[in-house]
């Protein structure tokens, strides 16, 4: 019986023996493996500066950042506290610079980094990056925003600068996260807020080569949930947008010294509660939404009021001469078939069919003021030819339109005309050569008494047009306010 219980204790004092063996290995290894990533992420953060330093970007600004963690598996790279900013003295002048970014953040995630290449050469090369909630700072100037130093330096009297410049690029995807974006110019006196701005790129390819640069995206994603612009010095004062999204597809863009070109397979964007005041303060445009498809050519605004913010009393004693002042609303205006290319490239408005429901307008002037006598208004033909951009809608569709034309009569007196229109029809309404009229019908009610069928065509070639009209009958006297 000895024997065995002996034969226990010497096995139990064994696996005592080799757990404590093996919890010193574990010791070790765990202490060497916590020294070398320690050091492995020193000498990937001193790698990563290297890479950002040995490029002509370092010249201007200089990146900072609290420290780095790596997940040597999967090869993604977190960077904590990141500060990316302007030198307060750049180490080469570059004269065409003109404009600067400033971004802070606290964490940057740079994914499938090929650590190696980064270690020997200092060359970043990864899959995606992605920044979390930066808060983004522009300082804006000149007509075109320089930022960033490029490889065509001949404009730039400097030593011979070994640092490279990044002629291409390519990356799968970056994303901007949640940021929140300041752009001030102060030479325009122009101010842009944004708040919760998200970027998607796929695809991402620049390549620069002397005289222009090409950057490439297969997709890119936008949306801003509210934006603010205030234009100190402009006819438009401040403007507001909310849940703003812009979608592209195959997006090329050439950007040249003088000018910039870009080509896309298909974009839409959208936007929701628009608001605009004008300098002035006289006029307030407001907009539920508003939505564009390239690939369906096709506009829709909803929920669209321009209204004076102030009496039409007040308005009117700003003119010396008898002049309308206009408000209105409309619930949809669709335009349908609109060629964007033609709008882009040529600056060219062709449609195929404009659509207006549930419009409201109002025209008010002030009979007991004198007309200009310089002045006199036009037939809608010379009106519209008179315009200066290339113009043709095929077709003019309203429904449920309402027309109030209010008057101060020159004893004082209010009166006003209510014109309810069921149907509004148009066409041929177009600023190019052509022999055809303006034609215009309508199904109408006047202050919902009188009904009429009303038949316009308004010539192009001469100041002139022709009427036909069907009133059915209707109780005289109930249009004596008229």
């Amino acid at each position: 019986m000895e024997p065995e219980i002996q034969q226990v204790k010497k096995k139990s004092r064994t696996k005592r023996i080799i757990i404590c063996i093996l919890g010193v290995l574990l010791a070790i290894v765990g202490s060497v493996a916590f020294y070398l990533y320690n050091n492995y992420s020193r000498l990937l953060s001193d790698a990563l500066l290297n890479s950002f330093n040995s490029s002509l970007f370092s010249d201007v600004y200089e990146l900072k950042f609290e420290k780095l963690g790596v997940n040597l598996l999967t090869g993604n790279i977190q960077v904590y506290n990141v500060e990316f900013k302007p030198r307060e003295k750049p180490l080469v002048s570059y004269p065409y610079i003109n404009s600067s970014l400033e971004l802070r953040t606290k964490k940057v995630l740079l994914s499938n980094v090929d650590i190696p290449t980064l270690l020997k050469t200092q060359r970043l090369q990864m899959d995606k990056i992605e920044i979390i909630e930066p808060d983004i700072e522009l300082k804006l100037a000149g007509e075109k925003y320089i930022m960033f130093p490029f490889h065509d330096t001949t404009v730039v009297a400097v030593k011979k600068n070994k640092k490279h410049p990044i002629k291409s690029y390519s990356l799968k995807e970056f994303a901007l996260v949640n940021a929140s974006f300041h752009a001030m110019n102060a030479a325009k006196q122009r101010e842009a807020t944004v708040k919760n701005l998200n970027i998607a790129l796929k695809g991402l390819n620049i390549d620069q080569v002397p005289g222009k640069d090409l950057l490439t995206n297969k997709e890119v994603e936008l949306s801003i949930g509210e934006i603010s612009w205030r234009l100190h010095k402009d006819a438009i004062r401040y403007i507001s947008i909310k849940d703003y999204d812009l979608k592209l597809d195959s997006l090329i863009l050439e950007n040249h010294p003088d000018t910039s070109i870009f080509h896309i397979a298909n974009f839409s964007t959208g936007l929701n509660e628009l608001d605009v005041q004008t300098g002035d303060s006289l006029f307030h445009l407001t907009m539920k939404s508003f939505k564009l498809s390239y690939r369906d050519n096709a506009i829709v605004l909803k929920g669209v009021s321009f209204k004076p913010n102030m009496s039409d009393a007040a308005m009117q004693k700003r003119f010396v001469w008898r002049a309308p002042v206009f408000s209105g609303t409309v619930g949809t205006i669709k335009l349908v078939g609109l060629n964007f290319d033609s709008l882009i490239y040529r600056k060219k408005i062709l449609m195929d069919e404009l659509e207006l429901d549930k419009a409201s307008v109002s025209i008010f002037t002030d009979q007991s003021k004198a007309v200009n006598p310089n002045k006199f208004p036009g037939y809608p033909g010379q009106q519209i030819g008179g315009l200066n951009i290339p113009l043709r809608i095929k077709k003019l569709k309203g429904t449920n339109l309402a027309l109030i034309n209010k008057e101060r009569k020159p004893n004082g007196e209010q009166a006003q005309i209510h014109i309810n229109i069921q149907t509004l029809n148009g066409q041929n309404i177009t600023t190019f050569p052509t022999n055809q009229p303006l034609a215009v019908t309508a199904d109408a009610y006047i202050d919902s008494k009188a009904h009429v069928k009303l038949g316009l065509g308004f010539s192009y070639n001469e100041p002139q047009f022709t009427i036909s009209a069907k009133v059915k009958p209707f109780n005289l006297p109930d249009l004596n306010p008229l």
